[in-house]
């Protein structure tokens, strides 16, 4: 991914440490519950990270500054193509309580989920330094 973007753009990435949910009904190695952390360039958002509380019990970080009191329709996202469409996107929470289910953001700016499998955008995030 990042061998497809500006060299200067990717060089002013900074690794973050990103904690992500467990889901309770099935993980690798009988993992379950609990969360995992990685280290990062880019990534999706988490609950979090958009305002909307823990996942399940989970805190996958802290509210950014961008979505610090935001309302639904601060969290919409609009098709390039069509600047007035509103998209579905994914998050990276998934629906701890599903083993294919992940956490969405549906054109309203609300909270869903959905099978991981359904084909939606993203909306990439990422830290300057």
């Amino acid at each position: 991914f990042l061998n497809g973007i500006d060299p200067d753009f990717a060089a002013a990435l900074g690794e973050v440490d990103i904690v992500t949910a467990r889901n309770t009904v099935y993980e690798t190695s009988d993992t379950l519950g609990g969360s995992y952390t990685t280290r990062d360039k880019v990534f999706l958002l988490s609950m979090a990270e958009l305002g909307l509380g823990k996942n399940d019990t989970i805190a996958e970080g802290t509210v950014l500054p961008f979505y610090d009191g935001a309302t639904q329709v601060d969290r919409i996202k609009y098709d390039v193509a069509s600047p007035s469409t509103a998209r579905y996107w994914w998050m990276r929470s998934p629906n701890p309580w599903s083993a294919n289910s992940v956490r969405r953001v549906v054109p309203d700016g609300s909270l869903h989920s959905s099978g991981a499998s359904d084909g939606y955008g993203a909306a990439a995030a990422c830290v300057i330094y």
